[in-house]
């Protein structure tokens, strides 16, 4: 909601009067020419933006729009200025996704400091490339610059035509202090062929870490040499750290499918093949492009990671290492962030962890012999003699700066104003005092500049004020810079396709650790880099691409002659005495026009808004088209007198057209009742949808239309049970799940007049599933209804009765389609029956889950159950009266300010309906062939696609709503969202179009005050549902199945095309089973993850035994099926071949003796493997407020995702407590499927404590 538009206080009116003379002085000296049109630059608008927000007594957030459109309209319309750039607007900058909360800190604070807003895009690392190189094709000024890691802006560099040269922004910035940085970044990783192309805002050292008194006890020092780490961890692996009584692993290094592993091969392999300092490479030759792959340091640092890798632990990639963050790990390797964590949080480990420098080798490789040889001080001239488990030995380090430390890139494509707001930014980040303190206190910034290195006593003294030992920190600093400073530092690869050769050593990491031959796997790292080098162009541009990005000079042309420059004149030149007649002059003027113009500023904000815009809203993206809609209109104007419906559409369209003009919003046309309107941003029309239903709510209707049952009022108000628990708290009280599911099972409340038992979700949706047909379409002048206070046994009765096939969930009659093919195949066609079937009989057993008081202590209940169990009807007021003394209605103002903590000790009654029902649909992104403009009237007219999907998503939804395409979210996000808005992500929908139908993501906005809507509003309608909504998503008790396809990163590395079909395929089967399974897509990544929610848990298991053997018969590329982790693989044995199908009361052994035995096969494996783990229990789930999607917390999450590493692949595990709910919900529907488990036994799985039963389910009908 747009800030009030109230006057400015006094001192604040002071302040801003003082503002105007700068800007005004600037103006006057803008022009080039006397008349020139004045021009403020976005400097001086930022000023008075910072300036304006702080006199607002407002979050940021909110202030900001404000602020900036006010100044703007007042520069634009009051001054007729304009603004430097067109438009004073938010940076759009790329950041990693990984780096959300120190970006989104950073962000608050510059905009605090400066006035200037920065909105990052988080993206995936991996898909940062592609994201830029995708926009250069398409919208190339969609961002302003892109924060990544050096090597992904290398790319950049090479890969685009994007890249803006910063050499002359660094020489005229005082405050930058580009020497102070580090000359390896700011000479390498800043810079290429020759030119500065990014600021560095961090540094990427890896040092190793280890426990000084775990070394100390075993008589061990320091690891010199990987074959010192490699002895150590032998040792030292199987002991018990942390007197837990369990042996622990002797390393953390999360080498498998984590960021670690895309450098590990570097770190130790850099130590044996670079010897001569950085020029000479440590994986390609930079002389002619020639690998090491094939070399025997290769072999050499497979067998160490190999080794290494058996006593490591193996867990989820962590910035900050649990294992060893808690004691359980003796040594490890890792960036400086984990320095940071220990030193802050490590409590007793603050002391026993030290940093050295990666280890190096006694051995290196002769190129000419291509052998491994002792290291010598000829070989190895920047080597040193040290003290290793064999003895002295001269040792090679070279250091490894795999990711090469954390830059920014500006977009040379924008506009020059922006490019420098855009430098400023990162300019600021960059800068010695602001760095700093982002090196001290954000993990993920490390050291970049030498002041950063500072060991002087007051340097120490700023680490030790943020909680770290000064002794501690003097180390770690005086380590990193001898290793970055070390002559002989090996480099980030920085070559054309960097990414591929990473992922080529990674699968070759993989082999070696499953055991497969070195040598082999040595034989195809070769072929895949010449297949890779092969594909990169021609050899020579790529060689002088790789020299130009290690920093190798170019040959440079002789330079022309300089050019004679003209004399420059002197003070006694002709005009020079005119000088300090014309500054008097502009100087007196400048007072009259501060007056005047202050004048006029504040008469612009005393009006209570500021000028609307005047133009029509343009072609572009963020054009935004809404079109609304007033629900039952057509039984209103059946029902009720021509008189009442003119006064009552003369209601609506003057409150439709008075926000128009609050919002900035174009009329376009209407369309019967509808209004068809276009709006410059998602954010004004946004506010204009939010807005219309709140003050629909306050506009004085005809007592005619508030008593027919569609525009009645409607009141809600919370449960005993909410009251209880001490009112409403956070948006969408999700908080108070675990309370309402605790409570005692149907509970009375004699105070409310209709039961709001926690245990009764099924007995509350049979009333309010048709409460919305009961609020639209009632009869005409009819009361609510009051439902009488039920018992538990009428409750049971009462469903008994309006679903005469219920049965309980031990009852045999449950009706199954078996859904298996004649040959015993479970396809896609028969996994989607199996779980169609599955659905049925769930909803068939409600009876039995009400009456079982074992399933009560784990009852699943979704979002839209637990919302009615929250919020009741106000049954006993009658149609458009106020409640009686006893409750109070709430108003929307005050209940948002209450941020709807409704008090405990009374009952509070919310107003959600009152007149006329208007549903909103939203969409932005009009191109010039969806614009026309009439030629008699000069009226612009927006067509096309765009409106059909404004008009087709408004339609799916009832009057109240407001509904929004995933292209509105984008440009809503991207342009800096509202915060007072609440967003549900409602899925996937088919929509039906005049072009054609269209699928599209479906979001609903809805105000804070207004959640009590989402207990009527039915399901979205005239939609075809492909996905759950987040309204159907279980809270409070979940089943949660972690799905993961199986060696994703060999295959992407093995062949990226194929691989990425494979995803797509898996992501159909899974997703589309999923629907049919009822259960909610909570998280589906590239890197193969399916992470679902269910209420039932045989939906669960099922869905995944489905996923894996609809896997099988998918239609897979033949390519793909001759890699050996893709083949088929059948296994062949003996079955009996029964004449017919044996009933399910037949044993097995019974249905031997019916016919002879046959061999068979049955196909174990086809195409891309899927295993899956599956755990039950308490979660804490939330709404995502930047997504709308169903987040889930708590232990279950952590023990599923560790079963699914667990299991064997193309196996379902889930632990015994979850088979043992099935039995005793779904015990006759599992048996009559053949579900079946095989008791795996106890096991440890690392982060959870105690040991844990497993089993594996089947289908044993499946073969």
């Amino acid at each position: 909601m747009r800030a009030s538009r109230e006057p400015p206080p006094a001192a604040t009116k002071t302040r801003l009067r003082l503002l105007v003379l700068p800007l005004l002085m600037f103006l006057v000296f803008s022009g080039p020419s006397a008349g020139a049109h004045p021009v403020a630059n976005q400097q001086c608008i930022a000023t008075l933006v910072k300036e304006w927000m702080g006199s607002l007594n407002l979050s940021s957030e909110d202030a900001y729009p404000f602020a900036v459109e006010s100044v703007s309209t007042f520069v634009n319309d009051c001054l007729n200025a304009s603004i430097a750039g067109d438009e004073f607007r938010p940076l759009r900058i790329i950041a990693m996704s990984h780096s959300t909360l120190t970006m989104d800190a950073v962000a608050q604070s510059y905009l605090e400091e400066t006035g200037f807003k920065v909105v990052p895009n988080y993206v995936d690392v991996e898909k940062i490339l592609a994201e830029i190189l995708f926009t250069e094709r398409t919208t190339p000024r969609t961002y302003d610059g892109w924060l990544a890691d050096s090597t992904t802006l290398l790319d950049v560099a090479i890969q685009s035509s994007l890249v803006l040269p910063l050499d002359e922004f660094i020489n005229n910035d005082v405050n930058i202090n580009w020497p102070d940085v580090s000359r390896y970044v700011r000479t390498v990783t800043s810079a290429f062929a020759g030119e500065t192309i990014a600021v560095p805002v961090a540094g990427k050292v890896a040092y190793m870490y280890y426990r000084t008194d775990i070394f100390q006890a075993a008589g061990l020092d320091a690891p010199n040499t990987w074959e010192d780490f490699l002895i150590a961890a032998r040792q030292l692996n199987g002991t018990d750290f942390n007197g837990d009584g369990v042996g622990d692993y002797a390393v953390c290094w999360q080498l498998l499918d984590c960021l670690d592993g895309y450098h590990a091969t570097g770190q130790v392999m850099a130590s044996m093949t670079q010897s001569q300092g950085l020029e000479t490479g440590w994986l390609f030759d930079p002389s002619n492009l020639k690998n090491f792959v094939g070399s025997p340091a290769m072999a050499k640092t497979l067998e160490i990671l190999r080794e290494v890798e058996q006593h490591a632990w193996k867990g989820s990639c962590e910035v900050l290492n649990p294992h060893m963050m808690s004691g359980m790990c003796a040594m490890t390797v890792k960036w400086d962030e984990l320095f940071k964590g220990i030193q802050r949080f490590g409590f007793g480990l603050k002391d026993k962890v030290a940093v050295a420098p990666l280890p190096g080798s006694s051995t290196v490789l002769d190129r000419q012999a291509n052998m491994l040889v002792p290291c010598t001080e000829y070989l190895c001239p920047h080597a040193k003699l040290e003290k290793t488990y064999q003895g002295d030995e001269w040792v090679n380090r070279a250091p490894y700066f795999g990711i090469g430390g954390i830059a920014s890139m500006l977009n040379v494509k924008q506009d020059p104003v922006i490019q420098k707001a855009a430098f400023d930014f990162i300019a600021h980040v960059s800068s010695p005092k602001r760095s700093m303190e982002l090196v001290i206190n954000e993990f993920l910034i490390g050291p970049f500049r030498d002041s950063h290195f500072d060991t002087s006593e007051d340097a120490l003294m700023l680490w030790a004020a943020a909680g770290y030992n000064a002794t501690a920190v003097k180390s770690f600093l005086q380590i990193g810079l001898g290793m970055i400073e070390s002559r002989n530092f090996a480099m980030d690869l920085r070559i054309l396709k960097t990414s591929d050769y990473l992922a080529s050593l990674v699968a070759g990491l993989v082999n070696a650790t499953r055991g497969l031959p070195i040598t082999d796997i040595t034989v195809e790292l070769e072929k895949n880099f010449e297949s890779i080098l092969e594909s990169s162009g021609p050899k020579s541009r790529t060689l002088q691409l790789f020299q130009d990005a290690l920093g190798f000079p170019r040959a440079q042309p002789t330079a022309p002659p300089p050019m004679t420059m003209p004399p420059v004149g002197n003070s006694s030149s002709p005009g020079a005495h005119k000088l300090p007649v014309i500054l008097g002059t502009t100087i007196g003027g400048l007072l009259v026009l501060s007056a005047a113009a202050g004048l006029l500023f504040y008469r612009c904000f005393l009006k209570g808004r500021v000028m609307s815009r005047l133009h029509v809203p343009g072609p572009g993206p963020n054009t935004t088209l809404v079109v609304t809609d007033i629900s039952d209109s057509t039984v209103l104007w059946e029902t009720l007198t021509s008189e009442t419906m003119s006064e009552v559409m003369q209601t609506h369209h003057a409150v439709v057209r008075r926000l128009l003009g609050q919002c900035y919003g174009y009329e376009q046309a209407t369309e019967g009742d509808s209004f068809l309107v276009a709006f410059h941003n998602p954010d004004d029309a946004l506010e204009f949808a939010s807005e219309l239903q709140t003050q629909l709510l306050d506009a004085d209707w005809p007592s005619e239309l508030l008593s027919h049952p569609s525009a009645a009022a409607v009141h809600m108000v919370p449960t005993a049970a909410i009251r209880k628990a001490g009112g409403w708290i956070n948006p969408f009280g999700l908080a108070h799940v675990p309370q309402l599911l605790d409570s005692s099972t149907c509970a009375e409340d004699p105070d409310s007049s209709v039961h709001a038992g926690p245990r009764s979700p099924a007995h509350i949706k049979l009333h309010l599933q048709d409460m919305w047909e009961h609020v639209s379409v009632g009869r005409q002048g009819s009361a609510v209804e009051t439902y009488p206070t039920v018992t538990c046994a009428d409750m049971l009765r009462e469903i008994q009765q309006q679903h005469p096939n219920l049965h309980h969930s031990g009852d045999s009659n449950v009706q199954l389609q078996p859904a298996i093919s004649g040959d015993g195949r479970l396809t896609q066609e028969h996994a989607v029956k199996l779980l169609r079937s599955l659905k049925s009989a769930a909803s068939m057993s409600l009876r039995g889950v009400l009456e079982s008081e074992s399933y009560q202590a784990t009852s699943s209940t979704s979002f839209s159950d637990f919302l009615r169990m929250a919020w009741q009807p106000a049954l006993d007021m009658p149609i458009g009266k106020r409640v009686a003394s006893k409750s109070k209605i709430v108003s929307r103002r005050g209940l948002s300010s209450l941020s709807l903590a409704l008090s405990a000790n009374s009952e509070c009654a919310v107003t959600i309906f009152k007149g006329l029902r208007v549903r909103v649909g939203i969409h932005s992104g009009v191109t010039e062939a969806d614009l026309d403009k009439c030629g008699a009237t000069g009226r612009a007219t927006f067509t096309g696609l765009p409106l059909e999907l404004a008009k087709a998503v408004g339609d799916a939804g009832a009057g109240g709503m407001i509904l929004l395409t995933q292209g509105t979210l984008e440009c809503w996000v991207m342009n800096g969202r509202a915060t007072n808005l609440l967003l549900l992500c409602m899925g996937e929908y088919k929509l039906k179009c005049e072009t054609g139908n269209q699928s599209a993501y479906i979001y609903q906005a809805i105000k804070q005050e207004l959640v009590p809507r989402l207990v009527v509003f039915p399901p979205l309608r005239k939609a075809m549902s492909f996905q759950l909504p987040v309204t159907e998503a279980p809270v409070g008790y979940a089943h949660i199945a972690f799905a993961n396809m199986v060696g994703v990163s060999m295959l992407q590395a093995w062949n990226n095309e194929l691989a990425s079909k494979a995803l797509e395929t898996y992501a159909a089967i899974a997703t589309h089973l999923l629907q049919e399974a009822g259960g909610y897509l909570v998280e589906l990544t590239s890197s193969g993850l399916c992470l679902a929610a269910f209420d039932q848990p045989l939906s669960a298991v099922v869905w995944g035994l489905c996923v894996i053997e609809a896997m099988k018969f998918a239609d897979w590329d033949e390519d793909l099926l001759a890699n050996e982790l893709c083949e088929e693989v059948l296994l062949q044995e003996q079955r009996p071949r029964p004449n017919k199908r044996p009933s399910v009361e037949q044993t097995s052994s019974t249905a031997e003796q019916l016919a002879p035995m046959a061999m068979q096969h049955s196909m174990l494996f086809r195409g891309p493997r899927v295993k899956i783990g599956v755990d039950c229990g308490q979660v804490l789930a939330d709404v995502s407020p930047v997504t709308g999607r169903m987040t889930y917390r708590g232990r279950v999450m952590n023990r599923a995702a560790r079963i699914s590493s667990k299991a064997y692949t193309g196996a379902l595990w889930c632990t015994h407590d979850m088979w043992k709910q099935i039995q005793l919900e779904h015990g006759p529907a599992a048996r009559r499927i053949g579900l079946t488990c095989e008791w795996l036994g106890s096991f440890e799985l690392k982060g959870i404590q105690g040991s844990v039963e497993l089993v594996q389910s089947s289908l044993n009908a499946v073969r």
